[in-house]
């Protein structure tokens, strides 16, 4: 192990020969290692056993508007903790945040790390996937889930209520192996059009109930909701 592990490791955990550490590939495979030897530039490990972790079914796919940059990276960190497959930020009418040129590969490489070390500390050996940032009507065209939901503030579904109607029925038995996408909007919500077009894509209207959440909350308690209910 050499780079930016092999430094973590060696200088700031100060891993010593002989101890045993699990290590993880970001595609879902654990595996339990011993160190053989700490050198100047590598750690060497022997690996001792490999596990393949249960990716939970369905996936979760969380599609969100742009919000401001420390929101995000907080939905980014606990979404990967609570599970989500998968995570596609989304420009809408509404959003507050525009790249400039060139930024978008800056912040798709801070994502990237805020994931994997959100990964890291709860013990999770597959890294959700980031897609780069897509126009509300290019993600309408390209995605096709098997069960499309979006949150509406006008709606009277509770998402709650759509899962457990469906929980026994047969389609949501022959379809657990199958993708949920929750598309979330931006602070100051969708417009009619956005709203009209979604549904007109096959997306169903849910509600998280009375109140108004902000849009970072309304995420994560999306996530909570799909991984305990429909998981």
């Amino acid at each position: 192990m050499k780079g930016d592990e092999h430094h973590h490791l060696s200088r700031v955990a100060r891993i010593k020969k002989g101890r045993r550490i699990w290590l993880f590939d970001e595609k879902g495979i654990s595996y339990h290692a011993e160190v053989d030897d700490v050198g100047t530039h590598q750690t060497r490990l022997r690996i001792l056993e490999e596990r393949r972790e249960r990716i939970p079914f369905p996936r979760i796919f969380l599609a969100m508007s742009m919000i401001k940059a420390q929101k995000l990276e907080w939905v980014l960190q606990k979404g990967t903790e609570l599970g989500m497959f998968a995570f596609i930020p989304v420009n809408t009418a509404r959003s507050v945040v525009k790249f400039a040129d060139g930024a978008e590969v800056k912040k798709m490489a801070r994502w990237a790390r805020i994931v994997r070390e959100a990964a890291k500390q709860c013990g999770r050996s597959s890294v959700p996937e980031i897609s780069p940032p897509v126009s509300l009507s290019v993600l309408l065209k390209e995605r096709q889930p098997v069960h499309k939901l979006f949150l509406y503030e006008r709606t009277e579904t509770l998402l709650r209520e759509l899962i457990l109607a469906r929980h026994n029925t047969q389609e949501s038995k022959d379809n657990t192996d199958q993708d949920i996408m929750i598309l979330v909007g931006p602070e100051g919500g969708w417009t009619n059009a956005e709203a009209e077009d979604i549904v007109g894509h096959g997306f169903e209207a849910v509600s998280l109930g009375d109140r108004i959440l902000r849009a970072e909350t309304a995420a994560l308690c999306c996530l909570v909701v799909l991984t305990q209910f429909w998981n």
